[in-house]
């Protein structure tokens, strides 16, 4: 069978996490001055995604370094207490979506010049 587990507060796992889904909270009505994104490209362009690997022995990765992404996106960056940042990926996501949404906008309109 399956059970609930409610916590509140942070969860801090040191390793993996394996789950079949991660599902955020993102009512509307849990959200107050609702902004379209405008900048979004300017934000990709800006954020540099790396390849590293982990001090501690556990392997190469790829992601973003949290002190650059606090740069352009500080909302995306949390703090600990011992200093060590760590990035909300899902808080880039949007920027992302937006993004493809200019490219695919400019690949129309160049189609449309190429056609005439």
């Amino acid at each position: 069978g399956s059970s609930n587990i409610a916590a509140t507060g942070n969860l801090v796992v040191s390793g993996n996490v394996y789950a079949q889904n991660f599902v955020n909270t993102s009512d509307a009505n849990l959200k107050d001055n609702v902004t379209p994104i405008t900048n979004a490209g300017q934000v990709v362009d800006a954020l540099n995604g790396v390849g590293y690997d982990w001090k501690d022995g556990s392997g190469h990765a790829y992601g973003m370094i949290a002190q650059a992404v606090e740069q352009i996106l500080p909302e995306a960056v949390s703090t600990n207490a011992e200093g060590i940042k760590s990035v909300n990926y899902i808080m880039v996501i949007p920027f992302l979506i937006e993004t493809v949404k200019e490219l695919r906008q400019d690949i129309e309109a160049i189609k449309a010049q190429i056609q005439k």
